[in-house]
């Protein structure tokens, strides 16, 4: 909590607002990624230790057996503009080596920029899978789905994130297993990208997607900035009004003396 007081949640407004409660989940986003920097070997143990998903991964392995435990650790230089650009994660689904599907990876939220550029961001993910991606992974994976970060409208400017196996527990974004495996199996390509704020905006909206252990920290940190901003707004007025009234004074001062 501390680490994510010191990062990326910004002065906003109303925290219940449509458009606040946007920006909030935005910044929330953008602060628990940064927090997963690491800077030291006792910090990388603090995150496996304290990682739900990597004793959940450890487990199902451990399930199998020690002559099939294949585990790896892989360690990853930080890279600020990922944690920067939320806006530019995309999950793809690729079936028997065809690109069919893209959707946006953080569907809590709206990007303008992405509703705007939604048609050229498709196509600048199809020509890099096409450039730089299908021919290398074709002799060992045939389906899977596979994260992009774009992270310019430089054609090439885009990093792999990661890549998973093709099947339902991988999260479809925008897209559904259910209702759209025949869309991500057999194309043709099509990519959704969240365009209009959620039905339930305002409060329904900030509870359904900031998680209820972070809901009162993250409540009180915004109203701890709106109200340092009323106290910064006082102060202004204050100071605002005794410099007015200071002027009056002087004028009415040098007005007696004419």
């Amino acid at each position: 909590k501390n680490e994510l007081r010191s990062l990326h949640l910004p002065l906003l407004g109303d925290v219940y607002s449509g458009d606040s409660a946007n920006e909030i989940v935005m910044a929330f986003i953008r602060a628990q990624n940064r927090a997963l920097a690491v800077c030291s070997g006792l910090e990388l143990l603090k995150v496996f230790i304290h990682s739900f998903r990597i004793s959940e991964d450890l487990s199902a392995a451990l399930s199998y057996g020690k002559d099939f435990f294949d585990i790896q650790i892989v360690l990853r230089e930080w890279d600020e503009r990922v944690v920067n650009h939320p806006e530019g994660e995309f999950r793809c689904f690729v079936y028997k080596g065809q690109l069919n599907s893209a959707t946006q990876y953080f569907t809590s939220v709206v990007f303008p920029e992405l509703v705007s550029r939604k048609k050229a961001i498709g196509e600048q993910i199809c020509q890099y899978f096409k450039k730089h991606v299908r021919d290398k992974l074709a002799e060992t994976h045939e389906s899977y789905v596979i994260d992009f970060l774009v992270l310019s409208q430089a054609p090439d400017d885009i990093k792999v994130v990661e890549l998973n196996p093709f099947y339902a527990s991988a999260g479809a974004g925008c897209f559904s297993w259910k209702d759209d495996r025949k869309q991500m199996m057999e194309g043709p390509f099509e990519i959704r990208v969240v365009e209009q704020k959620p039905s339930s905006a305002g409060r329904d909206y900030f509870d359904n997607w900031i998680p209820l252990r972070w809901r009162e920290f993250v409540c009180g940190l915004v109203e701890e900035r709106k109200n340092s901003r009323r106290l910064k707004l006082g102060a202004a007025f204050t100071a605002f009004a005794v410099g007015t009234v200071a002027v009056a004074i002087s004028f009415l001062r040098l007005r007696r003396r004419r």
